[in-house]
C-alpha cells in the first residue's frame, strides 16, 4: 500500500466488519480511507468515485469471499486473492499467486505500478 500511496494511487479499505483489529491493520498498511460495517461495500462506491473524481473502470478491487462479489462486478480490474470463494475467482480478471494476509495486495501493488511504467520510480527509495 506504501508503494501505491507514494505513486499517488488512493488506497482504500471497505469492510462488512468493524473492529479495532481491522482498522489498526489499516492504519499500519497506511490506507488512506477506513470504510467498516459497509453492507453492501457498493453502498460507498458512489461517495468514493465523486470524492475522487474518479470512474468506475479506473477502480481496482481486491476480494476474497462473497460479500465483495458486489463491488468486483462494478470495478474496473477485479481482483481475486489465490484463497478466494470460487465465485470470486471466477468473477476476476486477475487472481493472485498469493494468498490473501500473504502477499496478496503487494503483489497487486507490484502490477498496477509495472503496468504503469512506474516501478522503478516507486522503489528507487530503497
Amino acid at each position: 500500500m506504501y508503494l501505491l500511496k507514494r505513486a499517488g494511487i488512493k488506497t482504500i479499505l471497505i469492510t462488512a466488519k468493524g473492529s479495532k483489529t481491522i482498522r489498526h491493520r489499516a492504519k499500519d498498511m497506511q490506507v488512506e480511507e477506513f470504510y467498516q460495517d459497509i453492507f453492501p461495500k457498493t453502498r460507498v462506491l458512489e461517495k468514493i468515485l465523486k470524492k475522487h473524481k474518479v470512474h468506475k473502470d479506473e477502480i481496482c478491487f481486491i476480494g476474497d469471499d462473497l460479500v465483495d462479489l458486489c463491488i468486483m462486478k462494478e470495478a474496473g480490474f477485479p481482483v481475486a486473492v489465490e484463497n478466494a470463494a470460487q465465485e470470486v475467482k471466477d468473477t476476476a480478471c486477475y487472481i493472485t499467486r498469493k494468498s490473501g494476509g500473504r502477499g496478496a495486495v503487494r503483489e497487486v501493488a507490484e502490477l498496477i505500478l509495472r503496468t504503469q511504467n512506474r516501478w522503478e520510480e516507486a522503489i528507487a527509495i530503497y
